[in-house]
């Protein structure tokens, strides 16, 4: 059963005329003598694609493998670049952390008459709030990439 369904599919697909569009009648378009330059460059356009192996019945399947590519990748594009940026921003937040703790390690040491000890006391402050800006700002980017499909 799934196998004739399959067959009728690409069979409606590969058809010259839509089911809707059978007893149309074709129009004809006169065009002006400047553009028979064009009308022959298509022509041999049209034999360059058939020389190639393309024939008029191949050619709707391919547009609609193209379109059909074109759906896939635009949701897993999505995916993918939100994930990305979630991973950046464990990354980020994991420096943060880091650097967090040597906040928490040389907070005795503000009050140091060594001013080298409060440079770096201040250097560690810097820094997490740096990456955890950074953290932050790249999950937010990923929620906003995931709901805007």
């Amino acid at each position: 059963m799934a196998a004739r369904t399959a067959f009728e599919a690409v069979d409606a697909a590969t058809s010259n005329a839509p089911a809707g569009s059978a007893r149309r009648s074709p129009t004809v378009t006169v065009l002006p003598a400047s553009s028979q330059g064009s009308v022959q460059r298509s022509a041999k356009a049209r034999g360059a694609s058939a020389s190639s192996g393309m024939t008029l019945e191949a050619a709707p399947l391919v547009r609609a493998a193209k379109a059909a590519g074109k759906g896939f990748a635009s949701p897993l594009r999505r995916a993918s670049r939100a994930l990305w940026l979630e991973l950046t921003g464990c990354f980020f937040a994991l420096f943060a952390l880091s650097f967090g703790l040597g906040v928490w390690h040389t907070r005795s040491e503000v009050f140091s008459p060594l001013s080298i000890e409060r440079h770096r006391f201040a250097a560690f402050c810097l820094l997490t709030l740096v990456f955890a800006y950074f953290s932050v700002s790249s999950f937010l980017r990923a929620r906003r990439v995931s709901a805007a499909g």
